[in-house]
């Protein structure tokens, strides 16, 4: 048995994020266009003796003790009835607080690596609704490449790629906390308990599928709010659409914000604009296929 691997975990953008009525645990109903990019954290996975327990180390962010990646193990450990010691080295490109699913990636990556590394106790189903216990954004990483979630996120509908577009990611100095941005949402809204979805799954589906990311009608629930307290975004925003976005939006809570281009010549010059604006920016690909494809021998 092999008892090391390194992956590597993609982070997300949301090219639609609505946010329904607030749950009475607090969580919040949503509906949302997830789609992966090829913008990737690495983990470097080892098993070791039970008795040593989880270590882990990053160089590039402060990550707190208590994080997805201990969450991830502890339940991998619970679901399989085993016993044993990791160490996680995590090369993070991913900011956080950025809406790009990064913690969440790196916990489905831990799941796939832990799971490898003990002999695939657990199939893939089952691993997603050990990830679902971690955070709600983890299941995804599980499935295709792009779908529309539903529930706390956690219910799946693989949907069409978009990945005939090029995309920049573009983050400003700053990230927001989605504790503050769920807050923010609650407190604008005259009864957070009793709000209604604007787009249907359906549309959702169709709008991927069939429609030009120009026409899209899609939106993020959190942006309005993030516009209204940092004007940096009037400059990335209108920067995009100055140099040929077809489509720009939020990713998550923010902070990070994706435009997609139909021309890769466009997207690199408005990637050195900002980039001279220093902003934190990134050309990335649009996944057609999840990488966690190549683990994937269940």
């Amino acid at each position: 048995m092999n008892h090391a691997v390194t992956i590597s975990s993609p982070a997300k953008i949301n090219l639609h994020l609505e946010i329904g009525p607030r749950l009475p645990n607090g969580y919040h109903l949503l509906r949302s266009v997830f789609q992966m990019i090829d913008l990737c954290d690495t983990l470097e996975v080892t098993l070791l003796p039970s008795s040593q327990g989880f270590s882990f180390v990053c160089s590039e962010y402060e990550i707190p003790e208590q994080n997805t990646l201990r969450s991830s193990w502890k339940a991998f450990l619970a679901a399989s009835n085993m016993d044993f010691g990791c160490s996680v080295k995590l090369e993070k490109h991913i900011p956080p607080q950025s809406g790009l699913g990064g913690g969440s990636s790196d916990a489905a990556a831990l799941l796939y690596s832990l799971n490898m590394l003990a002999g695939k106790p657990l199939d893939v189903s089952r691993l997603a609704a050990v990830g679902a216990a971690v955070g709600s954004d983890v299941p995804f990483f599980f499935s295709s490449s792009a779908a529309v979630a539903e529930g706390t996120g956690d219910v799946l509908h693989p949907a069409a790629p978009a990945d005939s577009f090029t995309a920049l990611v573009v983050k400003p100095s700053f990230g927001i906390s989605t504790a503050w941005a769920y807050q923010q949402l609650d407190g604008s809204r005259k009864d957070p308990s009793d709000h209604q979805f604007e787009l249907s799954r359906e549309y959702c589906l169709h709008a991927c599928a069939q429609e030009h990311p120009s026409s899209w009608r899609f939106f993020n629930s959190f942006e309005p709010m993030a516009r209204s307290a940092w004007p940096e975004y009037t400059e990335i925003f209108s920067t995009l659409k100055e140099y040929g976005a077809c489509f720009s939006a939020l990713s998550g809570s923010g902070s990070a914000v994706t435009g997609l281009f139909s021309e890769p010549a466009d997207a690199r010059r408005c990637l050195k604009v900002l980039n001279d604006r220093l902003y934190w920016v990134k050309l990335v690909k649009i996944l057609a296929n999840s990488p966690f494809a190549v683990y994937n021998t269940y």
